[in-house]
């Protein structure tokens, strides 16, 4: 099982908490948005969808780590994505 923690910090007041855990699948909506799916045992399950800004953000940061490697660039190719109907974020 794995999970993550949210963290919200605002200003002068104390941290808040949340951790969502589950067995987390990983992929890309029909946007091009990377997706955190976090499958609980009830079969329940949470979404963390990112915008496409933050995807691209993160693959930028995952990329620049791979290339210190030498190894293989991420790359995202098929997807239907219409940009006239986006998702609006």
């Amino acid at each position: 099982m794995t999970g993550l923690e949210i963290i919200k910090r605002p200003k002068d007041y104390f941290s808040l908490k949340e951790q969502i855990n589950g067995n987390m699948q990983v992929s890309y909506n029909d946007w091009g948005h990377l997706v955190l799916r976090f499958i609980q045992e009830d079969g329940g399950d949470c979404l963390i969808v990112l915008t496409q800004e933050a995807t691209e953000r993160v693959k930028s940061f995952i990329n620049c780590f791979l290339n210190s490697r030498k190894v293989t660039n991420l790359h995202i190719t098929n997807l239907n994505v219409d940009k006239l109907n986006d998702i609006p974020f």
